[in-house]
């Protein structure tokens, strides 16, 4: 029974998750270390409590015969028994979700956080490299736009080239697959005859501008009504999101101390500047690259957007947006809405 009890033990530790602070760790090894000295250092590293038992667990597994002779990269909130499979595959493979609508500054951030890169900088720097932007087919400025949002199991100490690849090769896949199921065909998008690249940029804007999935069609209407109507002039799209990420790249003298992330609060000098090259206030048409990373719901809104003659639209403070056809209309929405917050 003093067996069964202990058998039982040990299966509901080897399964259970750690409670650990929910992030990366990283563990460098000696040339020859043991299962104790592998044990002792996840311990201290507060990957696991009862080293004395996964150092039995490494011998008893044979993993103590594969123990990687270099630095491991694991998480602090996992089982035991994932422990253990992560340090026989050679250090493990770090889930990482990267939500819509965040930028290359972003997702260089969150990688630096969950312990895949050492470098946010040099992350960036790779999103920018002329060969690889070439290599990848990304006519644009960087890979901005391309970094499709979605969950990777990333292996430990992959190159910037590797993980930016990966996920470019990730947005390809979706982004043929909905220009498949949207079948262009909306007379606007004729006329304009926008490229991929372009098509993105639209996207990208889309999801910044977007509170709920519902409104992206509605907003991408706006966009390209204001490129295609021939009243409308000058095709000025006026989104507040080009202009923030023209602070963060450009670093116009508006905003000459921006942070790459984080909010900025949009002033009034910052809409007048045109030496931002993202500033569609001043600035006809689309921005020549992406402002941010969008998911599939803002990609198939930019190949399929609703069928309205609005021409502005306003957020309502709930997530939805209030839309118009015409100014006055606008500034009711506007007074309605937005003056009531204080802005």
């Amino acid at each position: 029974m003093l067996l069964v009890a202990a058998a039982a033990y040990v299966t509901m530790w080897l399964v259970s998750p750690h409670r650990g602070r929910r992030g990366a760790i990283r563990v460098t090894l000696g040339e020859r270390a043991s299962a104790d000295e592998v044990a002792v250092a996840l311990y201290r590293a507060g990957a696991l409590d009862r080293p004395w038992l996964f150092s039995w667990a490494l011998t008893m597994t044979g993993v103590s015969e594969r123990i990687p002779r270099r630095t491991l990269l694991l998480r602090d909130d996992v089982s035991p028994r994932t422990l253990l499979r992560a340090i026989a595959s050679g250090g493990a493979l770090l889930r990482v979700t990267i939500p819509e609508g965040y930028t290359r500054f972003e997702v260089a951030q969150r990688l630096a956080r969950e312990g895949v890169i050492s470098s946010e900088d040099a992350f960036v720097t790779a999103t920018e490299d002329r060969a690889l932007l070439a290599r990848l087919s990304i006519h644009a400025d960087s890979c901005e736009g391309y970094l499709f949002p979605d969950t990777y199991d990333l292996y430990p100490e992959s190159t910037s080239d590797e993980i930016i690849e990966r996920m470019v090769r990730n947005f390809r896949r979706r982004w043929e697959d909905a220009k498949r199921r949207a079948a262009i065909t909306d007379p606007r998008l004729a006329r304009l005859a926008l490229d991929d690249q372009s098509l993105i940029v639209l996207a990208s804007m889309i999801e910044e501008e977007a509170g709920t999935p519902e409104d992206r069609p509605a907003i991408s209407s706006v966009f390209v009504n204001r490129l295609t109507r021939p009243d409308f002039v000058p095709r000025l799209i006026q989104s507040d999101p080009t202009v923030v990420y023209g602070c963060r790249v450009a670093r116009p003298p508006s905003c000459a101390d921006a942070p790459r992330t984080g909010r900025i609060p949009i002033t009034r000098a910052m809409l007048e500047d045109s030496a931002n090259p993202f500033n569609t206030y001043r600035h006809e048409g689309l921005p020549r690259n992406a402002v941010s990373n969008p998911g599939r719901a803002s990609l198939e809104a930019a190949l399929r957007p609703a069928t309205t003659d609005a021409l502005y639209f306003v957020a309502m403070g709930n997530g939805r947006s209030a839309f118009a056809n015409t100014l006055a209309e606008h500034n009711a929405n506007v007074q309605r809405y937005l003056r009531g917050r204080g802005r």
